[in-house]
């Protein structure tokens, strides 16, 4: 004989729940608590609080589900709680666990309006089995959302689609019911100058993110750039062409932003390429982070020194150059060498920038060979770019091929999956090479008019040039410099060694 419940519940609270913002708006959560009303009313049911929750039943601590059941605890006398549907209440056993002691000590009854269960102190045995049933087929239509997921996020990066938020530079979009990602154009040319800037080696993150902010670019989340965000910026490899998803780098669809040269020069000055810590690192001197100590191969550091003179007391700013590890007596140290004044060291420099000479004579036999060689080049870079280009679409629909392949059964996934990177990495390699900068060979001669020209006025240039422009002629031109007593060794970088070298002869090509 089936247990009367003396105490039957008389007052209640209605759940109603969405999984997101979406669906909230979609009228969702209003169209749940009408229909729990309207069955509360036919069943004598007086509701005392409605929760109309968003939040997952699968992901999370479902903060507002527990805060309604300790709502529950508090009340003195049985409480009901009233659900459109199973799915709509849970879709674990998560939450069985928690209600089930209270269904049993009669504290707490559950009806779910769509299929009419009701599960109480009296029947709980009879219809647990029922409600289990719901929360399984709830559960299973949940994982057989994620495998439908899955599967489509699989075919998206597949095809070279990045399945999350657009790094800056670029912009999420729709296109028709698709989802895409375009360039940005109000910030993709600052991101491109920004590595630009960065892989001369003078350009910090922080002067960045400063240069960021006074130009008022944010992230996706509107939050204002910092080093810390544009160091991630700075390692992304998406802007060439490469995205970095589960774990793994594949290639993508969207145009880059860079080449890969330039990604990889960024990255060289990032892990410390010619990097060097100086107490005077905030000033700017002409030898900063260009010469070494001959003695023990430290870098030279410069700094400023203030004289008076005891004559007439005018007060005299010099500077110096001496080596960094005898400076800051770092241990271990064995070094002879002596600080010099900056004006010896400019003195010999310029002595080598002066040796450095171009007959103007040679001038016109070296445009007229390159012109005879410019057509050929040109004509080999067309036939290459087109071979690439053509191998491409080819690429495309082979990614196709054997994703349905994959899809009929005929090849297994693990080996879609390596002819599907190993496409992805064809094609990487094959964007790296179209995205390069291509040499125009009817450009060719125009500039190396310009370069002998600028090798003849190298002295001239450095001499008028500030520190900071002095230091990139010196970086430019001279492969290695020693400091060595009151001397320094130089030693040019090609082709400024064969100008060196050519000069010293009194006939050219003889």
């Amino acid at each position: 004989m089936q247990k009367i419940n003396l105490n039957k519940p008389i007052k209640a609270v209605i759940l109603a729940r969405v999984s997101s913002k979406e669906q909230e708006e979609g009228k969702s959560l209003s169209a749940q608590v009408a229909l729990c009303r309207e069955y509360a009313k036919h069943n004598a049911l007086q509701v005392i609080k409605e929760y109309q929750l968003v939040e997952s039943s699968t992901c999370g601590k479902r903060t507002e589900f527990h805060k309604m059941l300790r709502f529950l605890g508090t009340q003195a006398e049985p409480m009901a709680i009233i659900s459109h549907t199973v799915d709509r209440f849970q879709r674990k056993f998560n939450e069985t666990v928690a209600v089930e002691p209270l269904i049993q000590t009669g504290k707490l009854e559950l009806h779910f309006v769509n299929s009419g269960l009701v599960l109480n102190q009296s029947n709980y045995y009879d219809k647990a089995l029922l409600w289990d049933v719901n929360v399984m087929g709830a559960r299973a239509y949940i994982n057989q959302i994620k495998v439908n997921t899955l599967r489509g996020l699989d075919k998206k990066i597949a095809d070279g689609e990045f399945p999350s938020k657009a790094p800056v530079g670029y912009k999420n979009v729709m296109e028709g019911n698709r989802k895409t990602i375009i360039v940005d154009d109000k910030t993709a040319g600052f991101v491109r100058r920004f590595f630009e800037r960065y892989a001369t080696g003078t350009y910090s993150v922080e002067q960045a993110a400063e240069d960021f902010k006074n130009a008022g670019i944010v992230s996706c989340k509107g939050s204002a750039f910092v080093p810390a965000s544009l160091h991630r910026v700075l390692t992304n490899p998406f802007y060439y062409g490469i995205m970095r998803v589960r774990g793994e780098l594949r290639a993508h669809k969207y145009p880059p932003l860079i080449s890969k040269q330039l990604f990889d020069k960024c990255q060289a000055v990032r892990l410390g390429y010619h990097k060097q810590h100086l107490n005077y690192g905030c000033k700017e001197f002409a030898f900063k982070n260009v010469i070494k100590c001959g003695c023990c191969g430290v870098h030279i550091s410069c700094y400023n020194r203030t004289k008076t003179n005891k004559g007439d007391g005018r007060v005299h700013q010099y500077t110096y150059l001496r080596c960094a590890g005898k400076a800051n007596k770092k241990k271990g140290y064995c070094c002879t060498s002596k600080e010099i004044r900056e004006e010896v060291a400019l003195v010999q420099v310029m002595d080598k920038l002066k040796a450095i000479r171009f007959p103007q004579q040679l001038v016109g036999v070296v445009l007229e060979r390159l012109s005879a060689s410019s057509q050929q080049e040109q004509k080999l870079q067309q036939e290459e770019r087109l071979s690439a280009v053509r191998r491409l679409e080819n690429i495309i629909k082979e990614r196709g091929i054997w994703v349905s392949k994959e899809v009929s059964g005929l090849v297994d996934a693990k080996t879609v999956n390596e002819k599907l990177q190993s496409l992805n990495e064809e094609e990487a390699r094959l964007k790296e090479k179209l995205n390069a900068e291509q040499t125009n060979p009817s450009e060719t001669a125009w500039t190396m008019a310009r370069v002998l020209n600028l090798a003849s006025r190298l002295p001239e240039l450095f001499k008028s040039s500030q520190p900071e422009q002095k230091r990139k002629i010196l970086k430019l031109v001279f492969a290695n410099l020693l400091m060595k007593g009151k001397n320094l060794e130089i030693f040019y970088k090609k082709p400024f060694s064969l100008l060196a070298e050519g000069s010293k002869c009194f006939v050219w090509g003889g």
